[in-house]
């Protein structure tokens, strides 16, 4: 059966397999990564039910897949809807961190650290977020678009308790303000947040949904606070957000190395492996149906050709064949019976004749499908001249 297949198989086979591969990679290196085992051994368990299924012709047990497959499928998308949204964002979107070094990075630096510092000590509320690999789109609303050089005067300016916007907040983007007033979500952890107000919420909120540095000043207190990972927690000075950006920066590299470590790691390849393997056993079903050989017999109307002009078809020994296909199920499933002619030639005028019917000239027949027979081979037809359906008109003169 293996030699019957591999001879089956097609460039499309190939193709198919590597696609249901790819995206059964992607489903199971997103459970393994989360640490959802269970899961990961209830597909396991779904697939291994089908597959016995297809192999023993379990009608029913096959019928509730058939149904229950696309409520599962979008059950899966409303429990897992944020996991997907951020994986899609991930994939679609650039590279959102820009690293930047040298003077530029020391700029951006001391700059945030002598406005922090100066802002705290006149009780100025702020919150700055440095924006890390994730995009943070989705989680920001309004926000008016600046992309300045990040500089103390247009710090201050912006969180100026005059300014309309100083309710907002600052998205730095590499060394620039990519937009400010922007809004961010709350927290719903009252634990983590404390007594803290609204400000340490909006800084809590975001960190919690993406990998983002945030530092909100306090105006009541006068403090500086940073959030990052869910975690929220008061810095003793300003000076101390230069081993946090530097820490910060170290994760976002460490990041990017290992995402292209998964290329190379062994787990990778093993969670590849078992895509490949799930992917080639969900195919075997179509395969062996593609190496088997079966026969359905069709009735099959008569097309009539070749008739002169002015004449019709008289009294045909039979309107329809039978035809007897040959063929794999998978070929079988691709015919549509309503699209097929048995084309039969008309004989000259002149009484009723015998006409063979040749299977040559069936039409609409898809590609995989041979003709075994046909039944009968011969119609007997006749020839007769179309009615007019006009009398002469009398000449001029004449009754």
């Amino acid at each position: 059966m293996w030699a019957e297949i591999s001879r089956a198989m097609r460039p499309a086979d190939l193709l198919d397999i590597a696609l249901v591969a790819c995206l059964l990679y992607v489903a199971l290196a997103w459970l393994r990564r989360r640490g959802t085992y269970s899961a990961v051994a209830l597909v396991a368990a779904v697939l291994i039910i089908y597959q016995a299924s297809q192999w023993l012709n379990l009608y029913l047990t096959l019928a509730l897949f058939q149904v229950g497959m696309t409520a599962l499928l979008l059950g899966f998308l409303i429990v897992y809807q944020e996991d997907v949204r951020a994986g899609i964002e991930r994939l679609m979107s650039r590279r959102s961190w820009k690293a930047v070094g040298g003077e530029r990075e020391e700029s951006l630096i001391g700059s945030l650290i002598e406005a922090l510092a100066k802002m705290a000590q006149a009780k100025t509320g702020a919150l700055i977020v440095l924006q890390g690999r994730e995009p943070i789109g989705r989680h920001v609303n309004g926000g008016v678009l600046l992309r300045g050089r990040v500089s103390v005067p247009l710090l201050l300016s912006l969180f100026n308790r005059k300014s309309p916007a100083h309710d907002g907040a600052v998205i730095i983007l590499g060394d620039k303000i990519e937009r400010f007033a922007a809004h961010l979500p709350l927290t719903g952890d009252l634990d983590e947040l404390g007594e803290r107000g609204t400000r340490h919420a909006a800084a809590l909120g975001l960190s919690e949904r993406c990998d983002a540095l945030v530092f909100a000043v306090s105006e009541e207190r006068g403090t500086i606070a940073v959030a990052e990972h869910g975690r929220l927690r008061e810095l003793s000075s300003a000076t101390e957000c230069r081993t946090l950006y530097a820490q910060f920066v170290d994760d976002r590299d460490l990041a990017e190395r290992r995402s292209w470590s998964k290329v190379v790691s062994v787990k990778e390849w093993a969670t590849a492996g078992v895509a490949v393997i799930v992917s080639v056993i969900l195919w075997m079903p179509f395969a062996t149906r593609s190496v088997e050989v079966v026969q359905q017999t069709l009735d099959i109307p008569l097309a009539f050709a070749g008739a002169p002009e002015g004449w019709m078809v008289s009294r045909p020994s039979s309107q329809t064949v039978e035809v007897t296909l040959s063929g794999s199920p998978n070929a079988f499933s691709l015919l549509n019976p309503e699209k097929i002619r048995q084309s039969v030639q008309l004989p000259p005028p002149g009484g009723r004749k015998y006409v063979f019917v040749d299977p040559e000239d069936l039409d609409g027949l898809p590609e995989g499908l041979t003709v075994v027979e046909v039944r009968p081979q011969y119609i007997r037809v006749g020839m007769e001249r179309q009615p007019t359906g006009e009398t002469a008109a009398p000449e001029d003169g004449k009754n």
